[in-house]
């Protein structure tokens, strides 16, 4: 048996293909197959994140490693079963792999997410070990999107609030990417991506493009649209209304109800439309009176009504809810178009809130 390519003495014979192949010309052919299959059907490209799920085993690991060679941004996900060594010897074959290569992985495991390994969960349910399996590995894989994603708003809330402190930025942006990679398949994994990456690394358009994924996937998420409509602070006003309003239509009473009316407040406010905007802003309050944005928004949108003494109370309100809030210090955290920060400043001023 020959190889096709250079008629040297072949290894592996692809009946497939009608063909065999040496060692280095099927490495060749595999990494060809490989490229031809990506750009066939659009799978990802070279600025995307692609998260690869490994096991351990020869497939996973030579897979991972070809998007490298090739050039692709990785990252690796590990499902710990608990099977016994199974697992542990898995588990450290993945993180000799990556730490070579430096690679991230991520690990997740089954024990910590439903309070048992796969042995234990097979003698439970009583129902095959790959059934549990393959439940558990598409739940968790799922719920660590979302998990970071939730953990990256989480640190965003600490980042702009409570000093601007790097550790926060570094991991919301951390978590963000991570629910990026993961959440290829979830739209709210992707709204949440989108939503601080935008606010927090300033990258508006990575943050646009996670937002138009996610919708992709499900057109009717009022969840990707109450996120979404975040665009008004990259001062896409006419976007932020059309989303902001869809999301309200397709859930008026939806607990994130104040985030489709901040958006709607600041897009209005770029507008010149000072009195929606207000009124807007009071919408917000009513849905979250915590939320320290709204008031703030309320006393931008009063000041340049002319209405001082209703400016100051709504300003006065910010610092109760948010004391070490200036106005330097937000526009610094989150970066708004300069459309929006230079009359919302100046507002601002007026209404009484510090620099």
């Amino acid at each position: 048996m020959k190889c096709r390519k250079c008629g040297g003495a072949a290894v592996l014979e692809l009946r497939r293909h009608n063909a065999a192949f040496c060692s280095p010309h099927f490495i060749e052919f595999f990494d060809k197959q490989v490229a031809e299959a990506i750009h066939a059907h659009r799978m990802f490209t070279r600025e995307e994140t692609v998260l690869v799920a490994v096991s351990g085993g020869k497939d996973s690991l030579g897979l991972w490693d070809t998007l490298i060679e090739a050039g692709y941004r990785t990252a690796g996900l590990y499902l710990d079963l608990g099977i016994y060594d199974y697992s542990k010897e898995s588990r450290d074959k993945c993180e000799a792999f990556a730490a070579a290569r430096r690679q991230t992985l991520h690990v997740e495991r089954v024990e910590e997410a439903v309070g048992a390994p796969i042995p234990e969960v097979q003698k439970v349910t009583r129902r095959p070990t790959c059934s549990a399996c393959g439940l558990s590995k598409r739940y968790l894989m799922n719920r660590a999107a979302l998990a970071h994603g939730y953990a990256a708003y989480c640190h965003e809330n600490l980042f702009v609030r409570a000093g601007r402190r790097e550790e926060n930025r570094q991991a919301t942006i951390r978590h963000a990417h991570a629910a990026l990679a993961y959440g290829q398949d979830d739209a709210m994994a992707l709204a949440l991506a989108g939503f601080n990456i935008g606010m927090i690394e300033h990258d508006r358009a990575a943050a646009r493009e996670a937002f138009e994924a996610a919708l992709a996937l499900s057109p009717s998420s009022a969840f990707t649209y109450f996120w979404g409509s975040s665009v008004a602070w990259a001062g896409e006003a006419e976007r932020a209304i059309e989303w902001a309003k869809r999301a309200l239509r397709l859930s008026p009473f939806d607990p994130w109800s104040y985030f489709a009316w901040s958006a709607l407040s600041v897009a209005f406010f770029q507008q010149a439309g000072y009195d929606d905007a207000a009124n807007a802003a009071r919408k917000s309050i009513q849905g979250n009176p915590g939320f320290s944005i709204s008031h703030m928004l309320l006393a931008g949108a009063l000041a340049k009504l002319g209405s001082i003494d209703e400016a100051k109370a709504a300003a006065s309100r910010v610092l109760a809810l948010h004391p070490r809030f200036s106005i330097g210090e937000w526009c610094a955290a989150i970066d708004p178009a300069p459309a929006i920060a230079a009359p919302l400043t100046e507002a601002l001023r007026v209404a009484g809130l510090p620099d």
